[in-house]
């Protein structure tokens, strides 16, 4: 799903209803800004952001 980011302010709650079962893409002026992820629970954020990067996903296949 892909939401202005004035939109996304107008809404939050609902949005973050909305990311816990997908993505949702944040926009300004239609270009991509930003990314709203839900989480199962609060130890998930951590796990997420080394999915997301890179470079640990470079070491880790290293090891």
């Amino acid at each position: 799903m892909r939401v202005s980011i004035e939109e996304i302010s107008k809404d939050l709650s609902g949005y973050l209803q909305i990311a816990e079962k997908d993505y949702v893409i944040i926009t300004r002026e239609g270009v991509a800004i930003g990314l709203l992820i839900g989480l199962e629970d609060s130890e998930d954020w951590w796990e997420e952001l080394l999915l997301q990067n890179p470079e640990f996903l470079k070491q880790a296949e290293a090891r």
